[in-house]
């Protein structure tokens, strides 16, 4: 009886020694909910993963990369601008188009392993060689994203009041090239008089052609400005430029090329034909810095240079500080300044002033 109950003792003892070890195997096999691997995530959901190097995983969308940073539209945190230094792994659920700093072009998802990129079942690829991810979508929407504003102007030079404005700026990305597209609009009656009118649109395409260097096969700009005198204005023109500046936080460029001005003035003195054109040629450059994470800083400016008639040298300036309210939703505050070497003179011979100045506050939402 004894031997019995010794026997039965044992067989539970073991039991209940084998039981707390598989207990405790499987509780130190147990992943960390908030720590997911490759193995436990959806991969096969519709969106796609970046892992950080604290550890964390994002999932979302893949907007575009350009060197040493990538632009990710994650679920919780929005629109991110992530260094590749703080990127530890990355798995793309759709192909994408990628440039390599030779020019080469692949299709394909992204993974990285142990630091090295792949391109569907290509690679290694060294990070550092990537010059542009876009979208290899079908829909002609998936490749631009933009900016839809409006804002108050304080006017001074040729008109001394306050105003309103309204603009909107586009990108159109692709893995060899972009095009930039933008319009501002700044009319306003006064009692039923018209006391505003001015209308600038512009658009240029760039082409890379290496990690420095850009064709710039189209560039434009119309302008419209009645009380200055300038009832239409079209230039055209094409060049080249270069990557002064491309990092994560700073982009400056510049460009410059022959082109063509066609001038229609709303007035002109009797006997002296309303109409001009000259050749001309542009100097152009553009300056993006991201200062904080809320907070960017973007400056342009334009001289084209024509003949007498035309004007001389034109001159264009902005200065634009952006600051983040929302994911969607920015304040802004744009310095503008216009100068004309030799304006048109009016029916009465008056000449409008050289210089015009502009300073906005506004609200826009990126899209």
């Amino acid at each position: 009886m004894n031997n019995l109950i010794y026997r039965s003792s044992s067989r539970h003892a073991l039991a209940f020694v084998l039981a707390c070890s598989a207990f405790s195997s499987t509780a130190l096999a147990a992943p960390n909910s908030d720590s997911p691997t490759l193995a436990t995530i959806e991969i096969d959901a519709p969106w796609d993963w970046v892992k950080l190097t604290s550890g964390e995983w994002l999932k979302g969308e893949l907007t575009a990369m350009e060197k040493d940073s990538l632009e990710f539209d994650s679920d919780e945190l929005g629109d991110e601008t992530i260094d590749w230094e703080s990127v530890a792994a990355i798995h793309t659920t759709k192909s994408v188009n990628v440039l390599l700093t030779n020019q080469k072009l692949y299709t394909g998802k992204l993974e990285t392993v142990d630091g090295k990129l792949y391109i569907g079942d290509q690679g290694p690829f060294e990070i550092q060689d990537v010059m542009r991810v876009a979208s290899t979508s079908k829909r002609e929407l998936d490749r631009w994203s933009g900016k839809i504003g409006a804002g108050v102007n304080y006017r001074t030079g040729n008109v001394d009041q306050k105003d309103f404005n309204a603009n909107a700026s586009l990108l159109r990305r692709t893995a060899r090239s972009s095009v930039r597209l933008s319009y501002i609009a700044d009319v306003f009656y006064d009692e039923g008089e018209e006391t505003s009118n001015e209308h600038r649109a512009t658009g240029s395409w760039y082409i890379r052609r290496s990690e420095r260097w850009f064709w710039q096969p189209v560039q434009f700009e119309f302008y419209s400005a009645p009380l200055q005198n300038i009832s239409s204005q079209w230039t055209a023109g094409m060049g080249a430029g270069v990557y002064l500046i491309d990092n994560d936080d700073t982009s400056w460029t510049t460009s410059a090329g022959p082109g063509y001005m066609y001038t229609k003035y709303k007035e002109v003195p009797e006997g002296q034909d309303n109409t001009v054109d000259s050749g001309a040629f542009y100097l152009n450059t553009i300056y993006d810095q991201e200062l904080t994470d809320y907070m960017d800083v973007s400056a342009t400016y334009q001289l084209t240079a024509t003949n007498d008639e035309s004007g001389k040298y034109k001159h264009h300036g902005v200065v634009s500080l952006y600051i983040d309210l929302t994911d969607k939703l920015d304040l802004s505050m744009s310095a503008y300044w216009d100068r004309i070497k030799y304006p048109q003179a009016d029916a009465d011979g008056v000449l409008p002033e050289q210089d015009d100045f502009r300073y906005t506050v506004g609200v826009s939402y990126e899209f």
